[in-house]
């Protein structure tokens, strides 16, 4: 939680509606994910083991939204119903009539929905929007934090520079408690130490080499199962959660979220760490065995949709939120580890592909449309939500259409995704 005496003003603007709205944020434990790639998943992987672990329904704020718009808001596994939205909402709105509340960009509105939703909640985890410094999410008193991983993106906002970006994030780190983070590159490695070790805080790096004996498995069916299409196993071996584990998310870039999850899953889980007793206290055991037990089948169930999924195998149909050039370059290792490339099993598939100007630069397009097969472009900016499922649908189409067996990519924005689950939809009615 930022000191309230540096406050900007839009984080004084959203104290100002949660006041008006009686301080909903005052009511569950809060944990906070930030970073630039992976916050969804790994955010998803500490709420679906929480909520395992206590028996309570865990809320869950995340952006953006795949398919609708109430994914932004979970509660428990899933996304809030219409009608408590729909509450929500309205308590919203009359608050704003009744105090004469400023106006709210759409994130930070929905943000300031989601306080409302899990007001009568016990535990909550919370994904920072830009950064987390400056940014709404932070005006939130924090149990823990946990930092994922961090590249180029919203320069025009963070900087230009990864230590710019680096200190806008890690400065989330709350004093005298342990700050939990995922490899990071030199250069933002050294900013997190350097913040942590002002604050008196200890800080834990996840290591990717506790990760071994990756594999990846397709389901039998082709209706997908609730395993999904396929699964990844692999084996966690560090600390008193080494053990052999299994997922509905697949991908290099979902190793790292998961192991990240579990290595600070190993103290924030720890019931003989005094440092995190508030949150032990709601858990329906203090056995460790138990709890492990908990965290194996949880992150078996653990699913965000976007994230490297397999749509369908006839059409082969992924789809991939790389909206940035760390998320693009990660997406491209994916490709060559599964066999999507040429003289792969899959061979390399075709793009469907579009994202904001600023996110990606032109070296890593290139890249990206010299790696597959054909690319079809998409408009991202300035197209309403129907005019882009559409356009996706059309060029998922006219890829089938040149080349039918070939595989196809669906990548970019978060927004664009929707359209190739529109698409799959139509094809089999």
């Amino acid at each position: 939680m930022r000191d309230p005496k540096n406050w900007n003003e839009k984080q004084r603007e959203v104290d100002q509606w949660l006041s008006a709205l009686g301080h909903p944020e005052r009511g569950p434990l809060f944990l906070y994910v930030v970073g630039t790639n992976g916050k969804g998943s790994t955010g998803r992987a500490l709420a679906r083991a929480l909520g395992d672990l206590t028996g309570l329904k865990v809320g869950h704020f995340l952006s953006p939204h795949i398919h609708k718009y109430n994914e932004r808001i979970m509660m428990g596994e899933d996304p809030i119903d219409d009608q408590r939205l729909e509450e929500v909402q309205e308590e919203v709105n009359r608050a704003e009539r009744e105090n004469h509340l400023p106006p709210l960009p759409y994130f930070i509105h929905s943000f300031v929905e989601a306080m409302v939703a899990f007001k009568d909640l016990k535990i909550a985890v919370i994904e920072a929007g830009i950064g987390a410094l400056e940014d709404v999410t932070n005006i939130l008193p924090f149990e823990a934090v946990l930092l994922t991983t961090m590249s180029l993106d919203h320069t025009n906002v963070l900087g230009h520079r990864l230590e710019d970006i680096a200190f806008q994030k890690a400065s989330a780190v709350i004093p005298g408690k342990t700050l939990f983070s995922t490899n990071q590159a030199p250069e933002a490695r050294k900013v997190i130490e350097d913040l942590a070790r002002k604050a008196g805080s200890p800080v834990l790096f996840f290591d990717p080499a506790w990760v071994k004996e990756v594999r990846v498995d397709f389901q039998e069916e082709e209706v997908p199962s609730d395993a999904g299409l396929w699964t990844m196993t692999f084996h966690y071996d560090h600390g008193w959660l080494s053990g052999s584990y299994r997922s509905r998310m697949v991908g290099l870039h979902q190793v790292q979220n998961l192991g990240s999850a579990l290595s600070a899953m190993e103290v924030l889980m720890d019931p003989d760490r005094e440092e995190f007793a508030p949150l032990h206290a709601f858990f329906l055991s203090g056995d460790r065995a138990w709890i492990k037990e908990r965290i194996r089948e949880s992150l078996a169930k653990v699913y965000l949709p976007g994230r490297l999924e397999l749509l369908s195998r006839d059409p082969f149909i992924l789809i991939d939120g790389a909206h940035n050039d760390q998320a693009i370059s990660l997406l491209m290792d994916n490709l060559t580890w599964l066999g999507l490339t040429k003289g792969g099993k899959w061979g390399p598939p075709a793009l469907v592909y579009g994202t904001h100007d600023d996110k990606v630069s032109d070296r890593m397009r290139e890249r990206i449309f010299h790696f597959v097969d054909a690319s079809y472009p998409v408009e991202v900016e300035e197209v309403s939500d129907e005019d882009r499922v559409r356009e996706v649908g059309e060029a998922i189409v006219q890829a089938l259409a040149d080349k039918p067996r070939r595989p196809i990519l669906v990548a970019g924005s978060l927004y664009l995704l929707d359209g190739a689950s529109h698409y799959l939809a139509q094809e089999r009615k």
